[in-house]
């Protein structure tokens, strides 16, 4: 009689267990809030054609980093005092909401007016910006 007892428990267990309602889940796929061409970039330099470059992502929504050939600044505004003349190519590296992206911003720097980090000048002595 025991025997019968505890195999209807076990058999009840087993029916209850294999029964039990499913998990309620509110899913939600991600969504973009702009578009690759929506995401507005802007460069600006503290002198014309200087070295210290301020690099900003104005679009709100929008996270990601600045990836400025030298290092990496994980914000959307940062200022670098860049060493090498010429046109350069910065890079945000940022996500939509459902994808992630990528956009550059070119910029000119004609003159090294601001003094860099000693350890460049030791790399390429103090004439950096000669050819």
């Amino acid at each position: 009689m025991k025997i019968n007892k505890i195999g209807s428990v076990v058999i009840a267990s087993f029916v209850l267990f294999l029964s039990a309602c499913e998990p309620e889940v509110d899913e939600r796929s991600l969504e973009n809030n702009t578009n690759v061409e929506g995401v507005d970039l802007a460069a600006s330099q503290s002198t014309t054609g200087g070295n210290k470059i301020t690099l900003e992502m104005t679009t709100p929504g929008v996270t990601g980093y600045w990836d400025y050939n030298l290092g990496k600044a994980l914000t959307n505004k940062t200022t670098v005092i860049y060493p090498i003349p010429g046109t350069s190519s910065f890079t945000y590296v940022g996500t939509l909401g459902g994808e992630f992206f990528t956009k550059t911003i070119e910029v000119q720097v004609d003159t090294l007016d601001h003094r860099l980090n000693q350890d460049w000048y030791d790399l390429v002595s103090e004439e950096t910006a000669a050819k």
